[in-house]
């Protein structure tokens, strides 16, 4: 057994690595989304949000 990695090991880190900052930065957009649309609606009245929408 080599101690270096092979090349398809790198890669599969490689895409291990990219998904998982893909998911996270998408969570992170959804919950930015989520706590923005949260504090207009609680600093606006009800009907303000079908008129910007």
């Amino acid at each position: 057994m080599s101690p270096q990695p092979s090349l398809t090991e790198l890669a599969f880190l490689k895409n291990r690595l990219l998904a998982h900052f893909v998911a996270v930065r998408t969570w992170f957009a959804q919950t930015r989304r989520l706590n923005a649309s949260v504090a207009a609606r609680q600093t606006k009245p009800a009907h303000a949000g079908f008129i910007i929408q």
